[in-house]
């Protein structure tokens, strides 16, 4: 059976992307002036945020490395706020995730998203996490929930967050972007079931990450072919794959969280280029991930932020330019 990469659900998941290099709008910023680096969006923090934190270990994420990293919480009449899945910031009032982790059909559960966290199970952090409510959820309407086809979701925020050092948004590609194999490996963070010194464990508490290659459409649907989905099977055009690598995946828990590609010629910015969304199992070779493809719903995105009177540009990739005198 195929599962959906949720929290409550069974063993589907998903997976992301990865790139080195594509055309974007380039924002100019002006000559002998750098952009305040908290304001421009996809500013990985390689080595961590706040103290340069180190004590990560293999698997995880350093504290604010992913500054975009979003979790979704779902909250119920009398009991405390829980962790649902994984999303991404694009702006300080608009999250994105996949459509599956927020149409329960419960209508008492309220969301939340959770900004700058790191370890589920600390109070207090090097920097503190945000947390902010959800006042609007728009799902696209093209949203199949038997299938995940076009598996995408906003979530505009009742007040904006606080962009800083350790909570700053994510680019995303161009409308249409191609993705293929020769564009390396991507990075797919979250807080879902995780591999731990073997041990299989139902959660992560600490943040994690895991590199994966992106898979060509066309491998991917062979490689799925032989699974359970069977010979007939045929890959939607909303979905990506990356993975199929042993003990490199995105599992349960994941749905949601951005898979992102680096930018540029010093690989220094991410663009998110997927959603987990499914896959056949956690960790196995040969079964890529399947995730959403953002950069399909560029356009739609766009819209819905022009509908609701948000900044476009804080997702927008911008790069510096010296000019000559």
């Amino acid at each position: 059976m195929i599962s959906i990469r949720f929290t409550q659900g069974v063993i589907l998941y998903a997976l992301g992307l990865l790139l080195t290099d594509f055309t974007l709008n380039v924002g100019v910023a002006s000559m002998n002036t750098e952009p305040d680096s908290n304001l421009r969006c996809g500013q990985r923090n390689k080595r961590g945020a706040g103290n340069q934190f180190s004590g990560a270990q293999d698997g995880q994420a350093q504290f604010g490395e992913f500054p975009w990293m979003l979790a979704i919480m779902k909250n119920l009449p009398g009991k405390d706020l829980s962790y649902k899945c994984g999303g991404s910031l694009i702006n300080p009032n608009v999250a994105l995730t996949a459509a599956h982790c927020v149409t329960d059909n419960n209508t008492d559960i309220q969301y939340s998203v959770r900004a700058g966290l790191w370890d589920m199970d600390l109070l207090v952090e090097i920097l503190p996490h945000e947390d902010r409510e959800v006042k609007k959820i728009i799902v696209h309407p093209d949203f199949i929930p038997q299938a995940l086809y076009n598996d995408i979701a906003l979530l505009i925020l009742k007040t904006p967050l606080t962009l800083a050092e350790h909570i700053r948004t994510v680019c995303l590609p161009p409308q249409d972007f191609p993705l293929d194999s020769s564009m390396g490996r991507a990075f797919v963070s979250g807080w879902g079931k995780t591999k731990f010194n073997n041990e299989i464990l139902d959660s992560a508490t600490i943040l994690k990450k895991t590199d994966v290659p992106i898979v060509d459409k066309e491998k991917c649907e062979e490689n799925l072919k032989k699974t359970r989905l069977g010979p007939n099977y045929r890959m939607h055009d909303s979905f990506i794959c990356a993975g199929g690598e042993a003990n490199k995946d995105a599992c349960k828990g994941d749905g949601g969280s951005p898979l992102v590609l680096p930018v540029g010629e010093d690989n220094a910015t991410y663009f998110q280029a997927g959603i987990v969304a499914w896959g056949i199992g956690c960790w196995e070779e040969s079964h890529p991930g399947v995730y959403v493809n953002v950069g399909k719903f560029r356009n739609w995105i766009d819209e819905q932020m022009k509908n609701n009177n948000f900044d476009e540009t804080t997702y927008q990739y911008q790069r510096k330019v010296e000019l000559s005198n």
